[in-house]
């Protein structure tokens, strides 16, 4: 017996892919027809589950290989950023048209969290207290565009950006 199973069953079903886009929805549609319509395919639970994990192990590997991929992103950032930096650079265009630009952005961290929680109840923010990092960071980017100072709690630091763009 599960934890929920004595609720579970009077809550009503969510449909898994509310909230998803149509696009999304579609390609889901897509994905079904392809996988009724192979040669070897059941209509069977078991069968249903084998094709599930080998989807799942497809899914980590792919995973892996794009964390890989990031850490490989990251080095060349940091090492271009430098370099740039060094050569006295802001952007450099490449002969494919696409633009690569060097700059700083502003990210806040919460050093406090319990001033900044009386920093967002003070100033008519206590609906929002659960404020995701990007939204901390937006607030104190405003913030600082009007001249005013950093909430209690937050240190604003300037974050390495570097941008690709194609043209």
């Amino acid at each position: 017996m599960g934890i929920y199973d004595e609720f579970i069953d009077k809550l009503p079903k969510l449909d898994p892919l509310d909230g998803k886009t149509d696009d999304y929805r579609q390609k889901v549609a897509d994905h079904r027809m392809v996988i009724r319509s192979a040669a070897e395919f059941k209509q069977q639970a078991g069968y249903l589950a084998a094709v599930y994990a080998s989807v799942r192990r497809d899914k980590d590997e792919i995973e892996s290989e794009l964390s890989d991929c990031n850490a490989r992103l990251a080095a060349i950032e940091t090492m271009m950023f430098e370099q740039m930096e060094v050569e006295g650079l802001r952007q450099i265009k490449l002969s494919d048209g696409g633009t690569v630009n060097r700059g700083y952005e502003p990210t806040a961290k919460v050093l406090d969290k319990e001033a900044f929680r009386l920093w967002c109840v003070a100033n008519g923010l206590e609906r929002s207290l659960q404020l995701w990092p990007s939204t901390t960071t937006a607030m104190c980017k405003e913030r600082m565009q009007k001249g005013l100072p950093d909430p209690d709690g937050i240190s604003t630091q300037a974050r390495q950006k570097i941008r690709y763009s194609k043209d």
